[in-house]
C-alpha cells in the first residue's frame, strides 16, 4: 500500500517533517518564512489546502482513496511516518454540499452554491485541539466574490473571525490550543457579484494540521498585527 512507504508524501521524508518545516523552509528567504501557520502567506504553506493535507495531496480524491462524496467508510487512515512510526491521518472528503448532514472533522472540501443573495450556507465541523487550522472559500467565478464568518458551535452569538475582502481569496487560519474547544460553525454568503447568468458557486476547503506540531512551541514563531488573538 502507498501509505506503507517510508517515503510517502505525508511521511518525515516529505515536506511536513520538522527539518523541512522549520528549517529548509524559512532559509530560503522571508517568504519562505511566512509559509509557515499564521504568516502573511501561511494559507499557501505546507499546512494549507494546497499542502500534502489538502485536496490535491495523497489524503484527497487524487491519492489512493476515493474521497468523492465519503459518506461510509473510514475517515482517517494509519500512515507510516517513519521505519517505526505509524500516525492516523485525516482523509479529505471532498462533498458536494446536498451531501453535508452532520458535524463534519477538520479535513474537507465543500462543493456549494448561492442562489440568492440573501442566502447563508452554514457548516459544522470539529477540530482536535492542539493544530492549526485553515479555512478558505474559493469563488469557481472570477466575478463572484463571497464572505464567510467563523462561530463557535457551543455560543453561535461568538464570532470568531471573518474575511471578506474582494481583492484577495479570503481564508481564516487559526491555532487551537489544547485547552480550546474545537466546535466551529462556518458561514458562507455572497457579498457581491458581476455576472447574472452562470451559479455562484464556491469551494469552502478546511485543512488542519493534525497533529504533527506543538502549539505552544509555535506560539511565539510568527508575530506580527495581522494576528488577531481570542
Amino acid at each position: 500500500m502507498f501509505f506503507e512507504l517510508s517515503n510517502n508524501p505525508v511521511s518525515s521524508a516529505g515536506p511536513l517533517s520538522s527539518d523541512s518545516y522549520h528549517s529548509k523552509l524559512p532559509s530560503i528567504n522571508d517568504f519562505g518564512k511566512h509559509l509557515q501557520a499564521l504568516g502573511l502567506w501561511g494559507v499557501l504553506g505546507p499546512l494549507g489546502p494546497l499542502g500534502a493535507f489538502g485536496p490535491l495531496g495523497a489524503l484527497g480524491p487524487t491519492g489512493p482513496y476515493n474521497t468523492m462524496n465519503l459518506l461510509e467508510g473510514p475517515r482517517s487512515v494509519p500512515v507510516r511516518w517513519s521505519k517505526n512510526i505509524i500516525r492516523r491521518f485525516d482523509l479529505v472528503e471532498v462533498l458536494d454540499e446536498s451531501y453535508v448532514k452532520e458535524e463534519l472533522d477538520c479535513s474537507f472540501m465543500i462543493l456549494g452554491v448561492i442562489s440568492r443573495s440573501d442566502e447563508t450556507d452554514s457548516y459544522y465541523f470539529n477540530c482536535k485541539p492542539n493544530q492549526f487550522v485553515t479555512i478558505v472559500v474559493v469563488p469557481e467565478l472570477s466575478l463572484d466574490y463571497f464572505n464567510m464568518t467563523l462561530f463557535s458551535n457551543e455560543d453561535s452569538s461568538k464570532k470568531i473571525a471573518s474575511s471578506n475582502s474582494m481583492k484577495y481569496v479570503n481564508f481564516i487560519q487559526l491555532g487551537l490550543m489544547s485547552n480550546n474547544n474545537g466546535s466551529f460553525r462556518i458561514d458562507v454568503n455572497l457579498r457581491q457579484t458581476y455576472q447574472f447568468f452562470l451559479a455562484h458557486s464556491y469551494r469552502l476547503i478546511v485543512t488542519g494540521s493534525q497533529d504533527l506540531l506543538d502549539l505552544k512551541e509555535e506560539k511565539n514563531n510568527i508575530q506580527g498585527p495581522h494576528i488577531i488573538k481570542c
